[in-house]
C-alpha cells in the first residue's frame, strides 16, 4: 500500500503528538520522585475533594495502571474508600464506562 501525503502528514502529526506527551510524563515522574524525597515518610493527608479527584482519575486507570506508575498514593489508598467519597453520578458514571471492577 502506498503513502498517500495525506496518511503520512497524519500519522507525523501523531506521532509527535506522541512523543510530546511522553516528555510530560516523564517530566511528572520525575517531579513525584523529588517530591517523594523532600516528603520522605511524611504521611500526606488529603480532603475529601483532593480524594475525590484522585479517586475519579484513578477509577480511569484502574489499579493495575496505578500500581505500574508509581504514584506518591498507593492504588488501595486511593481507591479502597472510593465508595463513600464519590457521589452517585461518578460511581455509576465509571460503572458505565467498564471501570466498575475499580469500586471496590
Amino acid at each position: 500500500m502506498a503513502w498517500t501525503p495525506w496518511q503520512f502528514t497524519v500519522v507525523a502529526i501523531a506521532g509527535w503528538m506522541n512523543r510530546q506527551q511522553q516528555e510530560v510524563i516523564e517530566y511528572l515522574k520525575e517531579e513525584n520522585r523529588v517530591l517523594r524525597e523532600k516528603l520522605g515518610h511524611k504521611r500526606i493527608i488529603l480532603n475529601d475533594a483532593q480524594k475525590r479527584r484522585l479517586a475519579t482519575a484513578a477509577m480511569k486507570l484502574g489499579r493495575d495502571l496505578l500500581r505500574q506508575c508509581g504514584s506518591l498514593f498507593s492504588p488501595d489508598t486511593i481507591l479502597s474508600p472510593v465508595a463513600p467519597v464519590l457521589d452517585r453520578r461518578e460511581v455509576r458514571r465509571a460503572q458505565v464506562s467498564g471501570q466498575a471492577t475499580a469500586i471496590v
